[in-house]
């Protein structure tokens, strides 16, 4: 039980670090975009 949890937890914090790491990407690429 505790081991399904914690990797549950584990996936959604990689999920939720990819996430953010992919929203700065984008958004770094939207400003790039905008900027010329």
């Amino acid at each position: 039980m505790f081991g399904k949890d914690n990797n549950l937890t584990n996936l959604y914090s990689q999920v939720k670090l990819s996430i953010v790491k992919f929203a700065k990407y984008e958004s770094i690429k939207f400003k790039h975009i905008t900027y010329y």
